[in-house]
């Protein structure tokens, strides 16, 4: 079991065992009935429905027979699943995932999805939470009060033991038990979540439960920051820890009784009373908000110590969602922005929730895994919706997703759309807070990351050791080529490393740039391009390898837009000291073989090797330098073969160096920088200039508001009835979807007018012109960044135009839609009240010569 209490601190008493008996067999959560969103609109509308697979896999489960953190896991699923049943779209929501549907498109368009096959009791678990979950919902936030479920829960957080366990990190062998933490944060959230159901009086009642089950409160004791001792020395408690215990200490003040001194004292568990020694419950002077908001912003400037650890990202995310979720405002925007940091580090570091950072802790749970191994993928599934190749998720992974379904965090719109348009993936992104060197490269249907540099162990060392549980340091990852992918094939075919364009080399590296990356080498995985799209020569000594990466040199789960090419130079240079190749990627704009050609014998190809003390090869006074280096010009990644940033490449084994770096890497002070994300004035910045704005098609380019852009539309008429219209004024078409109205209406403009033209006045005869020709019906939705001037777009007529000598009044009208924050989503989870569309039409007067 990946989450088991061996004991909790009473007398050593083991309480806990593996999976209860009679667990459903080998359950998955299973996104088959959900449609992946191809752009963040689509994902507005679906969302609710991407929380249901996990919560139905975690609430459906038997109930846990020990009180660990599966036990409340279990119970806040059901509370989130009955919280949904008591809204419509919630409702709609549970019911489309359980019948499966489609997506809405006639044939041959029509994409069926399947009804959910996982948990395989699904329908009779929903029936015991509420018998009429398949009725139509009706109105009103308690539709459901006697719904059975509600008495469940009641029945089930009653069970759970007061006054019981002790918080920290469990360190059994070398000091006491712990974790009880995990158990009672999430206890406090499913209570808090739940409360609004009960009626005063049990709502009273289960409060006083409450404030016995979950017993930490007041300020903060010594205990919260220090395990304990070993050899004189202090073992410090873990930070995913500390920060459960000071969150579950500042919602018991805002929601709960306290407990009185004579009862703390009074506890036959001595760890209530270590813990509880302060019973002043206001945030502000106990010293709790302030020691939060040095914690948040600590985060926000370095990173967490245990940066992408690979099995306590959940715990850190409890904590970080309970105070958004549960806290006051006092604390909100920083909670948000560390949220904001972990989405961002989630969104540019994966491709389709595949994801490979450089992490600290646990390294054993290093492998080959891209999938259902990083704890924060699984809550992006449920924000952003299912990206991933395959359909199953780990039911191992419930918790996390039902972490994400019960909260009103929302990632940005900025982060959703750059996972889920293509054309928006494109970005160089650093973390390194914590000095771990975290590179992310991101282009059109791809993403290279890993790397990384080793770090030492977070909480110190004694005597060279480090002491505690998980007391590791910090290891990189090669380097990995993830492409985009769409569902198809197996549908639990666990993606790994040894399918993918890898580095050979998994050490200590930051030599990852704008479409390049260097090595010692490159190793092609057995997910490849078919031979014929494969060129393989010697050039001037070296190897060359260039691959063409698209639909027909792949198989079905290659989107059919994504094209790119990769070129891989082994180098041999005389009596190199460390072997380095470099990759180069390009979109597919150019040629397969021009691009070759480019990087071979064009302005791609490298100079000479130099030594990296930039002494000519062979002298060396004074002793020898350990490195070489050559330097050369890749292209642009995207569009024609142009010259991009000119880059240096560097094999070291000197000590102190890094062993391959490249001169383009950008500067990494704060915890982030780059162009997705950035630290500034004490917050993250998400780089996106646009996020949260709102634009504007206004009339001939003017901007009503000084935060709008405006664009007028301007355009000809074809004999072959086409109405070209070029937006101009404005950068960057981003078309998310294609098709709303526009009309042609063909006037006589050589008589006296005396038709009334759209701002009142008159200009020609209505019996000189025949009537209005409607045009089909188009809408395009633009992503809330500037749009490139002059970019056509093209109205076609079933029809052809027989009146060249007539005048056209071409109307065009855009949709434009305004990009959400976090902190919108807060105040309106859904984007149902926002006005989150902005719709105006552009009339224009073309002719057909």
């Amino acid at each position: 079991m990946r989450r088991i209490l061996l004991s909790i601190g009473l007398a050593g008493a083991v309480l806990f065992s593996g999976l209860p008996a009679g667990a459903d067999a080998a359950p998955y959560i299973d996104y088959a009935p959900v449609k992946p969103p191809d752009n963040f609109i689509e994902l507005r509308g679906a969302r609710e429905q991407f929380r249901v697979p996990p919560l139905l896999v975690k609430a459906c489960g038997d109930l846990p027979d020990n009180y660990g953190e599966d036990y409340p896991a279990h119970v806040l699923a059901q509370v989130t699943l009955l919280r949904m049943l008591d809204t419509n779209i919630g409702t709609g929501s549970i019911q489309r995932v359980m019948n499966g549907g489609d997506n809405g498109k006639p044939e041959p368009d029509r994409v069926v999805y399947p009804p959910l096959s996982s948990p395989a009791n699904a329908a009779q678990c929903l029936r015991d939470l509420a018998p009429d979950w398949a009725e139509k919902w009706e109105g009103g936030p308690t539709t459901r009060r006697d719904a059975p479920g509600w008495k469940t829960v009641d029945d089930e957080l009653s069970r759970v033991f007061e006054l019981w366990g002790r918080p920290g990190t469990e360190m059994q062998e070398l000091c006491h038990d712990g974790d009880w933490d995990l158990t009672i944060s999430l206890v406090i959230r499913t209570w808090l979540l739940a409360r609004y159901h009960y009626s005063e009086q049990d709502r009273a009642r289960l409060d006083e439960k409450m404030s016995r089950v979950v017993w930490l409160q007041g300020g903060a004791s010594q205990y919260d920051t220090v395990n304990c001792e070993i050899a004189g020395k202090d073992i410090p408690e873990t930070e995913n820890h500390n920060l459960l215990i000071t969150s579950t200490r500042y919602l018991h003040n805002l929601w709960l009784p306290m407990l009185s001194p004579v009862t703390v004292q009074g506890a036959t568990n001595k760890s209530v009373a270590d813990y509880d020694v302060n019973f002043n419950p206001d945030n502000e002077t106990n010293g709790l908000r302030a020691r939060l908001t040095e914690q948040l912003d600590t985060w926000l400037r370095t990173d967490f110590l245990e940066y992408n650890s690979r099995i306590y990202a959940r715990l850190d995310m409890i904590g970080l969602l309970n105070l958004y979720d549960l806290g006051d405002e006092a604390l909100r925007p920083r909670v948000r922005a560390v949220l904001d940091l972990i989405a961002a580090k989630a969104a540019t570091e994966s491709m389709g929730e595949l994801r490979n950072p450089t992490f600290r802790r646990r390294l054993e749970n290093r492998g080959e895994l891209l999938f259902d191994v990083d704890e924060v993928s699984p809550m992006m599934q449920v924000w952003v919706g299912d990206l991933a190749p395959v359909t199953r998720t780990g039911a191992n992974f419930a918790e996390e997703g039902t972490l994400a379904a019960s909260s009103k965090y929302r990632p940005p719109d900025a982060l959703a759309d750059l996972m889920l348009n293509p054309a928006h993936h494109s970005y160089l992104q650093a973390f390194n807070g914590r000095g771990q060197g975290e590179l992310a490269f991101g282009a059109p249907g791809l993403t290279i990351s890993g790397g990384g540099r080793s770090t030492p162990c977070a909480y110190g060392a004694i005597a060279g050791i480090c002491f505690g549980s998980g007391n590791d340091p910090g290891h990189p990852e090669r380097l990995l080529l993830i492409p985009r992918r769409v569902r198809g094939g197996q549908p639990d075919a666990k993606p790994v490393e040894s399918w993918l364009l890898r580095s050979d080399y998994d050490g200590d590296t930051d030599c990852l740039g704008n479409g390049i990356a260097c090595a010692n080498k490159w190793v092609l995985g057995s997910y490849a391009p078919a031979a014929s799209c494969r060129r393989a020569f010697d050039s001037r000594g070296d190897h060359v390898s260039a691959l063409l990466f698209n639909r027909s040199c792949m198989d079905e789960t290659w989107p059919r837009e994504s094209c790119f090419y990769v070129y891989v130079r082994d180098l041999k240079a005389g009596s190199q000291i460390r072997p380095l190749s470099y990759l180069v990627v390009h979109t597919c704009e150019a040629g397969f073989d021009d691009f070759v050609a480019y990087m071979t014998d064009g302005p791609g190809q490298h100079g000479p090797w130099q030594n990296a003390c930039a002494r000519e090869h062979g002298k060396h006074p004074g002793g020898n330098c350990l490195g070489w280096k050559v330097s050369l010009t890749p292209p642009r990644v995207t569009g024609p073969l142009s010259p991009g940033d000119p880059v240096t490449l560097t094999a070291r084994t000197s000590p102190g160096n890094l062993p391959y770096t490249i001169s383009t890497t950008p500067v990494r002070e704060a915890s982030a920088s780059g162009d997705v994300a950035a630290y500034a004035n004490d917050r993250l910045r998400l780089a996106n200039p646009a996020a949260g704005e709102r634009l504007y098609d206004g009339p001939g380019g003017t901007s009503p508001e000084s935060d709008r852009r405006g664009f007028t539309a301007v355009g000809n008429v074809t004999l072959a009835g086409e109405v070209s219209v070029a937006l101009t004024g404005v950068t960057h078409p981003d078309l998310v979807r294609d098709v709303q109205s526009s009309y042609v209406d063909q006037t006589v403009v050589e008589q006296e007018c005396t038709l009334t033209r759209p701002d009142g006045t008159r200009y020609c005869d209505e019996t000189h012109g025949p009537p209005m020709l409607p045009l089909a019906s188009w809408t395009y939705y633009y992503r809330g960044t500037p749009f490139e001037s002059g970019q056509p777009v093209t109205y076609t007529e079933q029809r052809p135009i027989v009146h060249p000598d007539h005048t056209y009044l071409i109307r065009t009208c855009l949709t434009w839609w305004r990009f959400m924050t976090a902190q919108d989503y807060w105040s309106n989870q859904y984007g149902e009240k926002d006005p989150a569309t902005e719709e105006t039409c552009v009339n224009n007067l073309v002719s057909p010569r």
